[in-house]
Formats: C-alpha cells, structure tokens, sequence
C-alpha cells in the first residue's frame, strides 16, 4: 500500500500481507472459486454462505447455508456473497484444504495500490 485512498478501505496486515477493503463496485466484478481437495463437511468446518447477499441492493431475510462438497467439487461465487467457514467440530481429524482463487477484472489497480501478486490470464 503507497498511500492512503478513500476508494479502497481499512488497511490491514495479515501474514505480513497488506489487505485493503474494495468497494462494492470493484467487487461485484470479482469472481471467487474454491477447488475442494478434501471432502467438506459437517464435521471439518463447512463454509457457510447468506444467499441472495451478492446482489448489493437486495436485502436478504433468509439463514445460513452450510455447503458440503466432495474433493475435486468447484465452487464458484460472487466475491460480494457474504460467507464464513466453521471451526472443526471438537475431536475432528479430517483436512479441509481448498485451493482459494480469486479473478478480476483488471491487473491495475487505482490510487497507487498494486496486487500482491497478479497472474495475467490470455
């Protein structure tokens, strides 16, 4: 991060890896997939995601939904879609390791901010 901005927000360090909060606009653009190697389930700590809160101006009223996927599943979503993963249930020895990719539109950013790492896709 070069400088502060008021497009992107709240600056922050996570692993020793600048993290900045983008707006709405910016992110609706972003596709999120999430390559399952383990089976995810119940008991290793499933994602949770609120369905219909991808769409900014839709106010959702519905709960929670837990998604389980077998390994090799590919889950796609919307980087807006609010979500969360679960702890592991207590006792539980089983992996969830998932291979996280993230896909935007540009490999510039505004106001002197740069990405961590950009792989330009043909």
């Amino acid at each position: 991060m070069t400088k502060p901005s008021t497009y992107f927000r709240r600056p922050t360090l996570k692993a020793g890896i600048p993290h900045i909060e983008a707006p709405e606009s910016f992110m609706a653009q972003m596709l999120t997939l999430r390559l399952h190697l383990d089976p995810m389930t119940a008991e290793n700590g499933p994602l949770s995601v609120l369905p219909g809160s991808h769409v900014p101006s839709q106010q959702t009223t519905e709960d929670p939904i837990e998604i389980h996927a077998d390994a090799g599943d590919v889950l796609a979503m919307r980087h807006l879609l609010s979500h969360c993963s679960s702890l592991p249930r207590d006792g539980n020895t089983q992996h969830r390791r998932i291979i996280h990719l993230e896909f935007a539109p540009s490999p510039s950013l505004s106001v002197g901010y740069e990405w961590h790492s950009f792989i330009q896709i043909a």
